[in-house]
């Protein structure tokens, strides 16, 4: 899985989390022995003590994520640096240094030449120098910005782990990453985006708005195909995610689309999947070592 893909799954599993434990808030409040003492010093006393226990809860979760994702941003910003160093290997060299010696060059030229050089920033600076010689530009990529990106990323995952509770009243700013980019695949099946890849792609398209994502990992992972796995609340969002992208399928056909479906989820997914349809019995889609 790609950095940024896994730090955006991370994070949604964190808001469920969250969500989870505030909503247990409710269920201890409206226990029989404790509602009918409601207006007593008891209860207010009670009350306090629920809603100090959720905070700390809160507080545990959030400082486990900030230690996973201080990780994760470190081999983010790691990644950037060492692209915007990339030194230019010989064959790029060599071409820059005959493309100086050409009277002319054209824009098609340069534009083939900035394909090969494209991960190599200061090739394309070198190039673009020598495009603008001949009166034409291309876009280089701004190194400054490369390292900002991860900065728009860390500002934006720091506010929203500090100021998440779990409770419907949220800043405007933390609502909007909420709603629209840290909700479960399940939510986002029901949505114009379809899929949390698609929510990813908006998140750094609306939010960090530079570069690629491809940029955050490291050189021999850049531009590869990456390992995406789904993210579901809970067995009914996988079960209607299956259901809905199964529809009209009968057979094997249809088989083999829940099995493609699966291939892209951790492995407890299928697991608990196929135990619900052998057994009836739903048991939470929780990987190794995860504790939503």
């Amino acid at each position: 899985m790609s950095n940024y893909r896994n730090m955006m799954r991370r994070m949604r599993q964190y808001t469920a989390a969250v969500e989870k434990n505030y909503k247990s808030r409710t269920a201890a409040l409206e226990k029989d022995d404790v509602a009918d003492k409601k207006g007593s010093t008891w209860y207010d006393r009670y009350v306090a003590e629920v809603d100090r226990k959720i905070e700390a809860e809160r507080v545990r979760l959030g400082t486990e994520v900030q230690k996973e994702l201080v990780g994760m941003i470190d081999t983010m910003r790691k990644n950037v640096g060492q692209k915007i160093t990339k030194a230019p290997t010989t064959d790029m060299v060599n071409t820059l240094s005959l493309l100086r010696m050409m009277d002319t060059v054209n824009p098609t030229e340069i534009r083939e030449y900035a394909a090969q050089m494209a991960d190599c920033p200061l090739a394309m600076k070198a190039l673009s120098q020598i495009a603008e010689k001949n009166s034409i530009r291309i876009a280089v990529p701004d190194t400054e910005e490369m390292m900002r990106a991860v900065d728009v990323i860390e500002g934006n995952i720091a506010n929203y782990i500090q100021n998440f509770t779990g409770d419907s009243n949220m800043s405007a700013s933390v609502k909007m990453l909420h709603d629209m980019y840290f909700q479960a695949e399940d939510y986002y099946a029901n949505t114009d985006a379809k899929s949390a890849e698609n929510v990813d792609k908006a998140f750094w398209r609306d939010i960090v708005q530079i570069g690629t994502p491809a940029m955050l990992d490291d050189g021999d992972n850049a531009g590869n195909t990456v390992d995406v796995k789904y993210f579901f609340s809970g067995l009914d969002g996988l079960m209607e995610f299956i259901n809905t992208h199964t529809v009209g399928l009968e057979g094997s056909a249809k088989e083999d689309k829940i099995n493609e479906i699966l291939s892209d989820c951790p492995g407890q997914y299928g697991a608990a999947y196929r135990y619900y349809l052998a057994n009836g019995e739903k048991v939470p889609l929780l990987e190794e070592g995860e504790t939503l």
